[in-house]
């Protein structure tokens, strides 16, 4: 025969690591109960041991009080499964919203590390696509993290910057891409090779000044810039100040022989 074992209240704290107040509210509750020795103790038999057991874990699952005390006290079955059900359900829209938020912060990390790269001057960069105001995704939330602001306009050391517009930009490696759901976009751009910095943003005059010394030195390579520029804009903390960063593209092509 199973001996019914008894526990006192230090048994149970030492068993599920838990304090004396967390037993106390669960009896409370009407959940588990006790009963009280002619010693002044007070016991719980194994049936409450078990029952405290599963109300823990079910607390781990994010379960609430309310849920647990429907499973526990006088409803029927098709009820418990209710229960059960909902909270399923509520742990998968967790995971997901879990799983958007790590791609999220994959996608931070990721420029982060392009951002490391790309700081100090300008340095090549390729296969990369541009989607310029796209209206497809304001209405997709999971999408529209990527949307940054940005400028597009033309450039030549002589005229500087040119026909500037303000815009919506999203960019992605061809090879990685990050979404395929802009189909409304105003323009894409594909581009198979680039100048590519992060810089401060000081005044249009630094970005010009950045730009005539990036065409220069394109001089005496095998390299041309196409005659246009897209700038994305971020804002970073520095110094404990908000500073806004340009993420600057400077298509270029291989000279003709």
């Amino acid at each position: 025969m199973f001996e019914n074992r008894v526990y006192q209240m230090k048994d149970l704290m030492e068993m599920f690591d838990i304090s004396r107040d967390v037993i106390k509210y669960y009896e409370g509750l009407g959940l588990i109960s006790s009963e009280r020795k002619a010693n002044g103790y007070r016991v719980f038999d194994e049936m409450n041991a078990l029952k405290l057991k599963k109300i823990l874990s079910l607390r781990e699952f994010n379960m609430t009080v309310e849920e647990i005390s429907r499973l526990f006290v006088g409803e029927t079955d098709e009820e418990r499964m209710k229960v059960m059900s909902a909270a399923r359900m509520r742990t998968e829209n967790e995971i997901r919203k879990l799983n958007e938020n790590l791609r999220k912060i994959r996608f931070m990390e990721k420029e982060v590390s392009s951002h490391l790269r790309f700081v100090n001057g300008f340095n090549l960069d390729k296969d990369l696509r541009i989607y310029i105001n796209c209206t497809s995704l304001p209405s997709l939330r999971d999408q529209i993290f990527y949307n940054s602001p940005g400028i597009c306009a033309g450039f030549t050391p002589e005229k500087g910057l040119f026909d500037m517009e303000n815009c919506n930009l999203i960019l992605e490696h061809m090879d990685n891409p990050i979404t395929d759901v802009c189909t409304h976009a105003q323009k894409v751009h594909e581009i198979a090779m680039c100048l590519r910095a992060r810089v401060l943003y000081e005044s249009e005059e630094q970005i010009v000044n950045l730009l005539r010394e990036a065409w220069s030195d394109l001089r005496n390579q095998e390299y041309t810039a196409q005659g246009m520029v897209y700038m994305r804009k971020k804002i970073i903390q520095v110094a404990g100040e908000d500073r806004m960063i340009l993420d600057i593209l400077l298509p270029i092509v291989e000279k003709q022989a």
